[in-house]
């Protein structure tokens, strides 16, 4: 019971604390009030500080009890005020407080009490004040780079003071950076950047500590503040460079290592980090050269061993890319790299099954890295497996917000995928939080040109050029919306300016050659599709590019070639087939062959009108009418607006002895708009059939 009702009165402490205050306020003026009237000679003051009384029993008599103490939890408290109630004749008309006779017993309990109280809310408001005026506030960082706002933090520092404030909190960052507490290093950091804003150093060291706890922007802005007090600083350069290429950010990374490289040649690191932003940008050649210099420097070192490895892979090299992997893990065993690259070799065997495995052995094993993940998850899609890699995606997006490179292959995924409202919604989230997202930009602006919106694609892509002028994905989507633009003379100029950058892209190559077919430089597009052929032989929708300009010069042998080219490499390709089949007819060639190409062609779409017209002209050369009638009655209902069905179709009516139907087809085919060769064909139909009749 004694420890419940001390638990009761340390509850109720601080409501006594505050009755006491207002009864101390209460009793005190009462009192000095009373003091001045006995001194004036009175025998009684006529106030009191009990307004109100209770009567209590006390040795069978009843007294007076003023109720100012009856409300107190803690009596003690109560008794710094009022004397307490006692039986006997001195309380015979006495109150607990405010009786005559009593003011001079109580000047000393009231003494005590106001001491009491002017010592709590002396502290209280004492301490308020401290921490809201006179307390140096914790002062957050400004961004990197950026003026420092004014918070007070060494305002009143002389400039010796505040180099050495500025030394002291570097000290403990460093030191807190080094036992692994790098949240706090980051916050000391931070200040000591404030104090003295012009110490490279100290924002390399800065930028370090965010790494270390997932704050990636605030570490590239980090290290751009460094490097724009000191451009050539070495740890900067190397610092910003390999973040860049944890980032995927291919042209920061290949323009800081590069520096890095020019300042110091020799140094390991720096050349490591070039070798890996060269890969990053798609340059493998100079990657494998710097993969060769990797090893010059130190052949024992598991990370040139790894990227000597990976230029082996790249090359198709499966047993000298293993046995790399295998000698970098052994001298490594925790390079997650080197294990990501076997899982890559047995892929590149056919072993895909065991390459996830042991992708998913590699996750277990490093929760915390997010490359394995990565690699799963490209490697689950590169199999036809979307919803597995866009899975993993969105699991690497919560566990790595920041990793924007992430969310905007998750968005593009989801685009891929067909889920165009949740990539709209999962890049605009993106770019609110990194508004300069080069890739977020360029995703979006796909998205916007697969949906014809071209005016807001163009809107995107400027907005990545801006962030990245010299971005050669921004390129490429710029040279996409010119040709959706029909702005071929434009779209010439910019791919021009990329193949400089890129010679070896067939892609680009191929789009070059079709704005220049569209511009009427025919030789110069042929040239191009020529050379797109020549780095990717096996597409087969190259070949068919070149065919059908070589088709449209009349050179109907090579166009023949080219087509027969691009159905070996997609047997199942309907267009190759079916304009594989009307260039056997035009050229005279047996029309068995083109049958059987129209046939493949039907086969490989049945609902396509093309293949139909195409077969029902096959059928017409070999006077199989009814079956030609058949197939070109379904070609004009799925190309209505198509001359050369319509031709195509008028013939076989004709033929058919049904010359009214088959004069509104020819001349239907004549207001659409026939190629000139075959003009002259449907001008003598129509003569003939509107030539009057020959009475019998």
């Amino acid at each position: 019971m004694r420890f419940l009702r001390f638990i009761v009165r340390l509850i109720r402490l601080p409501f006594d604390l505050i009755f006491l205050t207002f009864d101390f306020i209460h009793v005190a003026t009462h009192w000095i009030i009373g003091l001045f009237w006995l001194l004036g000679g009175q025998e009684r003051p006529p106030f009191q500080p009990c307004s109100s009384i209770s009567l209590v029993e006390v040795g069978g008599i009843e007294r007076t009890r003023c109720p100012v103490g009856s409300k107190y939890g803690n009596p003690f408290l109560a008794r710094l005020l009022c004397r307490g109630m006692r039986p006997g004749p001195s309380w015979q008309c006495g109150a607990l407080c405010g009786c005559e006779g009593a003011l001079q017993a109580r000047l000393a309990r009231l003494a005590v009490a106001g001491l009491l109280l002017l010592a709590l809310w002396g502290g209280l408001i004492g301490g308020v004040c401290y921490a809201v005026f006179w307390r140096e506030p914790a002062v957050e960082a400004a961004p990197a780079g950026e003026t420092a706002p004014s918070t007070g933090l060494g305002q009143n520092l002389t400039p010796e003071e505040r180099r050495e404030q500025a030394a002291s909190w570097r000290l403990r960052g460093e030191k807190a950076l080094e036992e692994g507490d790098a949240a706090t290093a980051r916050l000391a950091l931070r200040r000591a950047t404030e104090l003295e804003p012009g110490a490279p150093g100290t924002w390399v060291t800065l930028a370090q500590a965010c790494i270390a706890v997932n704050l990636e922007d605030e570490a590239v802005r980090a290290y751009e503040a460094a490097l724009r007090l000191a451009p050539e600083h070495p740890a900067a350069l190397l610092g910003a460079a390999q973040l860049a290429v944890t980032l995927r950010q291919s042209q920061r990374a290949v323009s800081y290592a590069t520096r890095a490289v020019a300042g110091a040649p020799d140094h390991f690191d720096a050349v490591l980090a070039l070798v890996r932003a060269q890969r990053l940008h798609g340059n493998f050649e100079a990657a494998a050269q710097g993969a060769a210099r990797l090893m010059y420097l130190n052949s024992d070192d598991a990370r040139a061993i790894l990227e000597d490895a990976l230029t082996a892979l790249r090359r198709k090299d499966l047993d000298a890319a293993e046995a790399g992997f295998r000698r970098s893990i052994d001298r490594d065993p925790d390079l997650v790299d080197a294990r990501i690259g076997l899982a890559q070799v047995l892929d590149e065997r056919g072993e895909r099954d065991t390459a996830i495995d042991h992708l998913k052995a590699l996750v277990v094993q490093h929760p915390d890295d997010a490359s394995p993940r990565i690699e799963l998850a490209e490697m689950e899609l590169k199999h036809g497996n979307l919803a597995e890699a866009i899975r993993l995606y969105s699991e690497l997006t919560k566990d790595y917000p920041r990793r924007y490179g992430m969310r905007s292959r998750y968005g593009e995924l989801l685009a891929l995928d067909g889920r165009t409202d949740e990539s709209y919604r999962a890049l605009d989230a993106l770019l609110k939080d990194n508004p300069g997202d080069t890739m977020g930009h360029l995703v979006l602006a796909d998205l916007y040109l697969r949906r014809g919106f071209i005016a807001l694609a163009d809107e995107h892509v400027a907005k990545a050029m801006a962030q990245s002028p010299q971005d050669v994905q921004a390129f490429r989507m710029r040279s996409r919306i010119l040709v959706a633009q029909s702005n071929f003379p434009a779209a010439v100029r910019v791919l021009r300016v990329l193949l400089e950058a890129l010679p070896q892209d067939a892609e680009l190559r191929a789009r070059l050659g079709y704005c220049l077919e569209q511009t009427g430089e025919l030789d110069a597009a042929e040239t191009e599709y020529r050379r797109a052929i020549a780095l990717q032989p096996g597409l087969s929708g190259l070949h068919a590019q070149l065919a059908q300009l070589l088709a449209q010069r009349q050179r109907l042998d090579e166009a023949i070639a080219a087509y027969q080219a691009a159905v070996e490499r997609d047997p199942h390709n309907p267009a190759a087939l079916n304009n594989l089949a009307m260039l056997l007819v035009e050229a005279g060639r047996p029309l068995a062959e083109a049958r059987a190409a129209a046939e493949r062609a039907r086969a490989a779409a049945p609902n396509s009108p093309h293949a139909a017209d195409t077969l029902a002209w096959c059928a017409y050369l070999e006077r199989r009418l009814d079956e030609a009638d058949a197939l070109s009655a379904q070609a004009v209902r799925g190309l209505p607006d198509s001359a050369l069905v319509r031709l195509h179709r008028g013939t076989i009516l004709k033929a058919l002895g049904r010359d009214a139907a088959a004069l509104v087809e020819l001349r239907e085919a004549r207001r659409l708009g026939l190629p000139e060769a075959r003009l002259p064909e449907a001008d003598a139909l129509i003569k003939e059939l509107e030539k009057p009749a020959t009475p019998g």
